[in-house]
């Protein structure tokens, strides 16, 4: 087993707790009318993300990478309404979809790497 990825995979797990977070409080922040704010944790997440899809997607199975695009698409949605400054529409999108769809990602990720996680 490839000790470089085994730490890549863990440090992945690590981060994808840390984005879940900054989702959930980006949904917090519109909820509280901090609509700017929510912007910016969003965009946090987001780089976050990236960093997820950077390390694991370009040697993911298929059925991962389903789950890594439906993210991507999410977080499209999202784009589009805050730049639409519909914060109810990117609040209801996180919650309804981005937040599930991140959460089966991560679940993803920990079942298709099991054997990383579990030394």
């Amino acid at each position: 087993m490839d000790e470089r990825f085994r730490e890549v995979v863990v440090r992945t797990k690590e981060l994808g707790e840390t984005v879940l977070e900054a989702l959930e409080h980006t949904q917090r922040l519109i909820n509280e009318g901090q609509f700017e704010q929510s912007v910016y944790m969003f965009e946090e997440a987001m780089k976050g993300y990236a960093q997820i899809e950077a390390a694991i997607k370009p040697t993911a199975p298929a059925e991962l990478v389903v789950h890594f695009d439906q993210v991507v698409k999410v977080a499209n949605q999202i784009v589009a309404a805050y730049s639409e400054q519909e914060f109810e529409q990117a609040k209801e999108m996180l919650q309804v979809s981005m937040i599930p769809a991140f959460k089966k990602l991560d679940q993803a990720i920990v079942e298709t790497y099991k054997d990383y996680l579990t030394q």
